[in-house]
């Protein structure tokens, strides 16, 4: 340990494979993967489509910072573990660079740690305040291009802190909660140290990536009480004063830890719609796989296509997540679109989305390409820009922020909607002037004006009323 980092008292989390036998369950894996052909496609639920579409989303939106919660319902602990365990089983193919087929055999062993323990407390043999920690590093041994071909984001180092807990709802149904954050810079130092001072010592795999995510953890959350993040505090602590979600500068989109639930439920209330557009398109995507009609690469290209547009929309209508999302150089063309979009041009804002989006240098896909006619034939081009910026406007929802009109009188924080507009700079904007080229005076006479015929409109209300 670098005399630089905090002297942190024992962790209170322990071997999460201490109840059971390791060699069963590594055993019982390897036989999983190979019989994986036979194992059966289990359909996709709604609530599912849309938890996939929510991740998918907010993992490309935000560098880190965000908790993302997945609730999983079943009539059974079987059933629940069914689903699960076909999804990662499915997951396995003979393309998988090796380290990679690693990382998602050690995920397969924890999710089988995490159903016999889920089983035990079930069966009143295992307190039911325990939960499953899983420690997800960027694996820093794959060259970047083929990082993010598999979904990693290599600009950041991002990974991820996972803690699964299971309950029983009062109808006597089965509930399994999944809660995970990003953070920055997971290069496995902070986790190492996390497990040290958990008295850990982990298996000897080839990385320390997999090390780290071949060593889940039982921890009670009497221990931690606000769960996944109160453990993300304390990796930040083990990376040093001043740390917060692995990152040690400044990022607007931070929070403080007890604000996290709650802005990043916000966060994903707000752009909710953009969610379900994408669960209904992957929808169609998979029908018609099912029928031949399009080949797993032409479905992988698509469906990047309509993740691309989507995120390029929801950029336009909050701002604040383009450099995060799209890098640097698409901020531009963000902050452009935005102000087209407030003022009602959806045509100009999507031709500057999608030039943002052109130039992200986070956004990867593949897949084979498909021509227009013959997407339009099946009915499966992804969405126009203009229609999504459009009516993600018209369904975004208002959350507390700060107006992007730099001569905006409204008090910090205040209500704001979509392209990160206060209600009375989208009023200016309605009416067809751009608050953006006003002075603060002229911007605070124009403000008054509308609180005026406010005031107006509700006495001639209550006259009429």
């Amino acid at each position: 340990m670098k005399e630089t980092e905090p002297t942190l008292p024992a962790e209170q989390a322990y071997d999460a494979y201490a109840p059971f036998d390791r060699e069963a369950i590594e055993f019982e894996a390897m036989a999983l993967i190979e019989n994986r052909q036979h194992a059966p496609e289990v359909p996709l639920a709604p609530q599912e489509r849309f938890d996939n579409a929510r991740t998918a989303l907010w993992e490309a939106l935000t560098t880190s910072g965000h908790l993302s919660r997945v609730e999983i319902d079943g009539d059974s602990i079987e059933d629940i573990n069914r689903q699960v365990l076909a999804r990662l089983v499915n997951g396995f193919h003979a393309e998988l660079p090796s380290h990679e087929y690693n990382r998602r055999y050690a995920e397969l062993c924890n999710e089988l740690v995490i159903q016999k323990t889920h089983l035990a407390i079930a069966a009143g043999t295992m307190d039911p305040e325990v939960a499953v920690l899983e420690l997800s590093d960027f694996p820093t041994v794959l060259p970047d291009s083929v990082a993010s071909r598999l979904g990693y984001r290599a600009k950041n180092l991002k990974g991820m802190v996972r803690s699964t807990h299971f309950e029983r709802t009062s109808d006597g149904r089965y509930h399994r909660v999944i809660e995970q954050i990003s953070r920055s810079n997971a290069d496995g130092h902070s986790s190492r140290a996390f497990l040290a001072a958990s008295g850990q010592h982990m298996p000897p795999p080839e990385s320390d990536d997999l090390r780290v995510l071949s060593t889940p953890l039982h921890y009670s959350k009497r221990d931690y009480r606000d769960a996944v993040v109160d453990i993300q505090r304390r990796l930040d602590a083990y990376s040093g004063p001043g740390v917060r979600f692995g990152e040690p500068t400044y990022n607007p989109l931070h929070v403080e830890y007890e604000a996290l639930r709650e802005e990043s439920e916000a966060r994903e209330t707000q752009v909710a719609y953009f969610a379900e557009k994408l669960a209904a398109y992957e929808k169609k995507l998979d029908d018609k796989l099912a029928t031949g009609d399009i080949s797993e690469d032409t479905r992988l290209y698509l469906y990047g296509q309509e993740v691309k547009k989507i995120l390029a929309a929801i950029c336009t209508l909050a701002p604040e997540y383009s450099s995060d999302c799209l890098g640097t150089e698409a901020t531009y063309y963000i902050e452009q679109a935005a102000l087209y979009a407030a003022a009602g041009d959806m045509e100009r804002a999507a031709e500057l989305a999608d030039a943002a989006a052109d130039a992200a240098d986070t956004i990867l896909f593949c897949g084979m390409e498909i021509s227009k006619e013959e997407a339009d034939r099946l009915g499966l081009n992804p969405d126009n820009t203009g229609n999504l910026i459009g009516e993600g406007k018209e369904k975004m929802s208002w959350k507390d922020g700060v107006c992007r009109v730099k001569s905006c009188s409204s008090p910090r924080p205040t209500k704001v909607g979509p392209c990160s507009v206060c209600r009375n700079c989208q009023h200016m904007f309605d009416k067809g002037i751009d608050p953006t080229k006003l002075s603060l005076a002229a911007a605070l006479a124009a403000t008054s004006e509308n609180e005026k015929k406010s005031r107006q409109k509700q006495k001639d209300f209550e006259l009429a009323a």
